[in-house]
């Protein structure tokens, strides 16, 4: 069976990159590829749906677990796939690079991308701005193939049921503009449902069951195929700004732009978004019939993923690369930043959670640390965790530990008796222990969001520490 090898900067979150990843790996398993991904932080909850798909994940410490050989490299995020390069020993019968973006430095082109034999970008404006790039600096490139955010069939499939009248609305993104949270805000005053997903509330799976309980929603990226494709109103707007609801006379334009907002760059006041989002959702619900059937015709993954194929299968070499000669310094460059990455990505984002386990008829408050099960994950982002399936018969968790750190944390799918908390509500925990625990009567999995305290956190602790002291000291000296 034909091997490839994909890179990305990190499996755990549902960043664009990271289930752009997953799918691709999906449809080249569909067309009997064995796929293995390569990245520098895997974590929980993306993980999880790597291995359900039984796409095996390996990263920085599992290098000799590579094969010395693959068919296909899918070179994605220059950061990890010049360390995959550098290693030297793995050789590729072709690679592909692929870019997902323009802002960050890690969608630049690799160093090898000379050797490779084709570029796969994710929207026409990336692919013009490779294109004028290297003719800027006088560079050959392979070709170059547009292989844009798509719609699946669980979503163009839902029979989404829509509203005549705004009463709901959301906004998903890891970055909305402050301009949009005050426009929310008001659509609140006015007794309009308005919920924001993200890392700055919380990062959920978007699923049509989720899109389908909301009569439009605000967002940029691979979230409009999946709402279009819905027939539910998709207003493009975010930190680029963006020109609102798409119709039928500018869904071609940005499409072009990977319907990020970039190209008008229009930027509005909360009060001016408010005004467009109410006044103009008639017309925008009015267009859906139409916006649902373009949508389906340009973007289906079936029909996008076979020209991404039919583009690999006609480009690719048929004899492995030869890989031209990397001094030990070059390489010890491409391992430090790797490493640097992961180290700083990790410290910043990813929670260190254990389950503590026991015979599900010897339930044992007291579980010995050998009973346990470590895993990370991503702060801010829903996360389900059970036992591995090969430990999952006959045992119960009767324990949970969130962190290693201070951290705040909420379970939604039963209710535990928390540990070493320094305060609870309705809302969540908040530890400032570095051993938090939740204990419980015997439960199969976790359903939970947890982060780490931030600075407004802190002073609102010593605020909370503060008062109790005056309270303390006021009686005393009333006394």
């Amino acid at each position: 069976m034909p091997t490839a090898l994909i890179t990305n900067l990190n499996i755990n979150s549902r960043t664009g990159s990271e289930l752009h990843t997953l799918e691709f790996a999906k449809q080249l398993q569909n067309r009997g590829y064995v796929v293995t991904c390569f990245c520098l932080c895997a974590a929980y909850p993306l993980l999880k749906e790597f291995e359900e798909e039984g796409i095996e994940v390996l990263t920085l410490g599992d290098e000799t677990k590579l094969e010395n050989q693959y068919d296909l490299f899918i070179a994605q995020h220059r950061v990890a796939s010049e360390y995959i390069y550098s290693l030297q020993r793995i050789t590729f019968s072709s690679i592909f690079i692929s870019v997902l973006g323009l802002s960050d430095e890690h969608e630049g082109l690799p160093f090898f991308t000379n050797l490779s034999d084709g570029i796969i970008a994710v929207s026409h404006e990336v692919k013009g701005h490779i294109e004028n790039s290297a003719q800027a600096h006088n560079i050959q490139l392979p070709p170059v193939h547009v292989f844009p955010n798509y719609c699946t069939k669980s979503f163009y499939d839902y029979n989404y049921q829509g509203n005549n009248e705004l009463k709901s609305i959301c906004c998903i993104s890891n970055h909305p503009a402050p301009e949009c949270l005050e426009a929310f805000d008001l659509l609140k005053k006015d007794g309009i449902r308005a919920d924001v997903f993200g890392y700055q509330s919380q990062s959920v799976k978007v699923t049509p069951e989720l899109l389908s309980q909301y009569d439009a929603v605000v967002s940029i990226g691979r979230t409009a195929q999946e709402c279009m494709s819905m027939g539910i109103p998709f207003y493009c707007y975010d930190h680029f700004g963006g020109p609102g609801y798409i119709t039928p006379n500018n869904i071609e334009h940005n499409a072009l732009f990977n319907f990020s907002g970039r190209p008008e760059k229009r930027k509005s006041s909360a009060q001016q978004l408010y005004n467009d989002l109410v006044n103009s959702y008639a017309e925008a619900q009015r267009m859906q019939s139409q916006i649902k059937d373009l949508c389906i015709n340009r973007f289906q993954l079936e029909n996008q993923f076979e020209q991404v194929m039919n583009f690999i299968n006609v480009n690719k070499d048929k004899k492995p690369h030869v890989q031209n000669e990397i001094s030990d310094e070059a390489k010890e460059l491409y391992r430090l930043k790797a490493m640097n990455y992961s180290t700083s990505y990790e410290n910043a984002c990813i929670g260190q959670g254990e389950l503590f386990y026991d015979k599900e008829s010897e339930s044992n408050p007291q579980a010995q640390q050998c009973n346990s099960y470590r895993f990370k994950y991503r702060y801010s982002t829903e996360v389900e965790i059970d036992l591995p399936e090969q430990m999952r018969s006959g045992l119960i968790i009767i324990r949970f530990d969130p962190d290693n750190k201070p951290c705040k944390c909420t379970i939604s799918n039963c209710k535990p008796i928390s540990n070493n908390c320094f305060s609870s509500n309705t809302a969540q925990e908040t530890f400032l222990t570095f051993d938090p625990q939740y204990h419980l009567s015997g439960a199969k999995s976790i359903h939970f969001i947890a982060n780490k305290l931030d600075l407004l956190d802190v002073i609102s602790i010593c605020n909370q520490i503060n008062k109790k002291q005056t309270s303390i000291f006021g009686k005393l000296f009333h006394k």
